[in-house]
Formats: C-alpha cells, sequence, structure tokens
C-alpha cells in the first residue's frame, strides 16, 4: 500500500516506520540518514528533497581506493556500470570511496519496492566489491569498517 508523502521529515518517519515495522537493524545517523548492514555490506538511505518531489537515496560504499585511480581501472567500472539494471556505480573523489547509488522517487513510495531496493542495493554491493576493490589496488569497505 502506497503513502503519500509531502515533506522529508515525513519521509524518514515513515522509512524508520517501515524498518521497524519489518525488524530490519538500522542505525539512525542524523534525522534523515540512516545506515543498514545487509549482508555483508552497508546500506545508507538518505531522504532528500528533489525539486518539489521527495527522494529516497540509496547507497552502499563499496572500495576504497588509493587516491591515484588508474584511466583502465575507471573505464572498467564504467563498463560494469551500464551492466546493472538498477543503479550506477559512483566515485568520491575526496574521500576516495567508490559506491554503488540508486534513487527512488518517494512521493507515493511503496513499501515492497522500498525493500527490493535495498535488498539489490546489498546483491549488488557484494556482488561487485571484490572485482571493483582488485580493479583499483583498493580494499572492500566493508573490511575497513569492521
Amino acid at each position: 500500500m502506497k503513502y503519500k508523502i509531502e515533506n522529508i521529515e515525513q519521509l524518514s518517519k515513515y522509512v524508520e516506520s517501515l524498518l521497524i515495522k519489518r525488524s530490519w537493524p538500522y542505525k539512525k545517523i542524523d534525522e534523515l540518514n540512516y545506515r543498514l548492514n545487509l549482508e555483508t555490506t552497508y546500506i545508507l538511505v538518505s531522504c532528500k528533497n528533489w525539486g518539489r518531489n521527495v527522494l529516497l537515496s540509496i547507497s552502499s560504499p563499496i572500495s576504497v581506493h588509493s587516491k591515484n585511480l588508474n584511466l583502465n581501472a575507471l573505464e572498467r567500472i564504467i563498463e560494469l556500470s551500464s551492466t546493472i539494471e538498477m543503479g550506477k556505480f559512483s566515485l568520491d573523489p575526496e574521500n576516495n570511496i567508490i559506491f554503488y547509488e540508486y534513487s527512488l522517487l518517494a512521493d507515493n513510495l511503496d513499501p515492497d519496492e522500498f525493500f527490493v531496493s535495498l535488498t539489490t542495493a546489498g546483491t549488488i554491493s557484494d556482488k561487485y566489491d571484490e572485482v571493483i576493490s582488485q580493479l583499483t589496488g583498493g580494499k572492500r569497505y566493508i573490511d575497513l569498517k569492521r
């Protein structure tokens, strides 16, 4: 059953209620951001404004790499990103982290779609974390945070 969301505060409360209702363990980072541990990955959920709409950003830090990524590694990551049905890989150059990211328009957030998105983010991150870490000469993010 969809629920009409009008602002990010309402979205955040709704997300938290869904996580509680389905007994998903999470950590509330602040009023708009949550961290979940799913299998061997972290999933970050952020409530954001997007124009007049609200957006749910679901991301997972995959790999921490050295400051100097070579062009071949970046090209390969872009190729991998193009094979994913949902979402993309992105680079945070300031912190040297490669993320998997997926955005979900949340004005009429469907609980099943939300949980499928979380599970998909975890599955894709888990599938590609070793491959991307090898490409970049980096380490899996989860290994550095344990």
